[in-house]
């Protein structure tokens, strides 16, 4: 016949209802198993007594603690410590309970015939990553690597051009474009003319 197995872990409010519920379905008989954990467990005390009757049957895990004065604190410290010294004793209790199965004994050789060393080959996968994160970051900096040496390379080109205000005055005016002759100074030479005629005209009246 089949068990169903159900594995509760939840706060008392919840408990209370849900074995309440399965008790009235028929879900706490033959055919059902459940499981309570260690927290529920110790909190029993404080659910109603109808409640714990309807948990009957219910397996749990409750922690206690031996006194030192208790028999039974001598007993469990010398069975754990038989148990530690003896290397074949574990495997005794594991054939009576799981069986003729794999034991420590067999399964130790198969693990220390293993290499435990580490290899270049075992780093691949992170060599990968590793360099697939160098790419990803140049990649995203190349344009900040090459800012500077663009700025360098402008700065060298401007600084051996002249300034436009050299060129403009470099270049001739059209004042002394035709002889280095104005108009003005041909305006101050008829000017000229004139006053030494009227010098002349002054003498000769006298």
């Amino acid at each position: 016949m089949q068990t169903r197995v159900f594995v509760v872990y939840m706060n008392t409010a919840l408990v209370s209802r849900l074995f309440a519920l399965a008790d009235q379905n028929g879900m706490m008989s033959k055919g059902y198993a459940w499981i309570i954990t260690a927290g529920l467990s110790n909190s029993l005390n404080v659910l109603d007594s109808d409640v714990v009757d309807s948990m009957d049957g219910v397996l749990g895990v409750r922690s206690h603690a031996f006194l030192k004065e208790s028999p039974l604190f001598s007993y469990f410290s010398k069975v754990i410590l038989l148990v530690r010294e003896i290397e074949t004793k574990m495997d005794e209790i594991e054939k009576r309970y799981f069986g003729e199965k794999v034991t420590s004994a067999t399964l130790a050789p198969t693990i220390y015939t293993e290499s435990s060393s580490l290899r270049a080959y075992n780093f691949g996968g992170l060599f990968i990553i590793a360099g697939m994160a160098t790419l990803l970051a140049i990649a995203v900096s190349e344009r900040f690597i090459w800012q500077r040496p663009v700025a360098l390379v402008r700065q060298y080109l401007t600084s051996n051009h002249p300034a436009n205000g050299i060129e403009l005055a470099a270049q001739p005016t059209a004042e002394t474009d035709a002889g280095d002759h104005s108009p003005e100074v041909h305006q101050d030479s008829g000017n000229s003319g004139r006053i030494s005629e009227h010098i002349k005209e002054d003498i000769a009246v006298e």
